[in-house]
């Protein structure tokens, strides 16, 4: 996967940031390759390697050059793994999705109280009320 020159040359400043962010983006490319669909959400952007350069080029162009000098090796590096992450959590399968909500149940305390399966208990008893406008809004 090509990422942009300006986040290259960031990442050259950490060895150690630069060499994690590679072995994320080559166990993302292992994954997206192994799996070629996604389950959930097929109509969706297709969320392949094409699509990550896409949007992490898309994030350069977006950063003034001023504003890039700003920004340290680990801010390009979160960035990077930010899009890899997303992109890789479009790729859960029914078996994955069900692991989430039967067996496990930790919470992630500093962003919400709730485990997985409370949420989605919670999405359950609200898309019981969806009128069909709403249904076909989700769902087309």
């Amino acid at each position: 996967m090509n990422i942009p020159i300006r986040f290259s040359e960031k990442l050259k400043n950490d060895l150690y940031l630069e060499t994690k962010v590679n072995e994320a983006i080559n166990r993302t490319e292992s994954i997206i390759e192994a799996v070629k669909h996604m389950e959930f959400f097929p109509e969706y952007t297709k969320h392949d390697m094409t699509h990550i350069e896409r949007v992490l080029v898309t994030s350069d162009n977006l950063i003034a050059d001023d504003s890039f000098d700003t920004l340290s090796a680990n801010d390009v590096a979160t960035l990077i793994l930010s899009v890899l992450f997303h992109d890789i959590g479009m790729f859960i399968n029914d078996k994955g999705f069900q692991t989430l909500l039967s067996d496990y149940n930790g919470t992630v305390g500093f962003f919400d109280d709730l485990s997985w399966r409370d949420v989605w208990n919670n999405f359950f008893e609200e898309a019981k009320r969806f009128d069909g406008k709403k249904l076909n809004a989700l769902f087309g």
